[in-house]
């Protein structure tokens, strides 16, 4: 069977829901386990969506025909199935060891960009920062999440250690200086 062509003007939105089934895709590998099916599955969407974004300029867009245009609704929707994506791939990372902390940062910074006072993407940026050794950063990404969700023991847990962890470092530098100069 072939498949029919779908109209320029149709593009945009056959993308975005191709997308969307392959992040609810995603989701349901997430629940079942299967992280790394749910990883590749948010690529995917990803994919579907990657040059629909107007605010990103594509390298191909000169020999590209008229580039479809995207509606505001259409780019909204594009943005929120980028940060969706962006930090449930960071959320299966977390899961599948050895955890690539980088990646989780990033993933977490992307959907941050857009949604500042993302709970679970600032979480996920402190504990990414953390893992880092960067705990100034991790400290305020944690402090942050703190503020939005003060029962939250993850984000409680994460940010004792992280001022555990500030206080030791606080201690080597003044037993540093003291013997520098004491």
């Amino acid at each position: 069977m072939a498949s029919a062509k779908v109209p320029p003007q149709a593009i945009p939105e056959h993308r975005l829901q191709q997308a969307l089934v392959f992040k609810e895709e995603g989701n349901r590998c997430y629940k079942e386990g299967r992280f790394r099916d749910a990883v590749s599955r948010y690529h995917w969407a990803l994919l579907q969506i990657k040059g629909l974004d107007p605010n990103m300029p594509s390298p191909l867009q000169e020999f590209m025909a008229d580039k479809p245009a995207v509606t505001a609704e259409q780019e909204n929707q594009l943005h929120t199935i980028q940060c969706d994506c962006h930090n449930n791939l960071a959320a299966c990372l977390l899961q599948m060891p050895p955890v690539n902390y980088e990646r989780v940062k990033d993933y977490s910074l992307k959907v941050l960009e857009r949604q500042a006072d993302n709970v679970k993407a600032l979480y996920r940026a402190g504990v990414a920062f953390y893992h880092l050794g960067n705990y100034d950063k991790a400290q305020h990404y944690l402090l942050l999440a703190g503020n939005r969700q003060p029962k939250d023991v993850n984000v409680k847990r994460y940010l004792q250690l992280t001022e555990s962890q500030l206080s030791i470092y606080l201690q080597k530098e003044k037993q540093l200086y003291m013997g520098m100069f004491g």
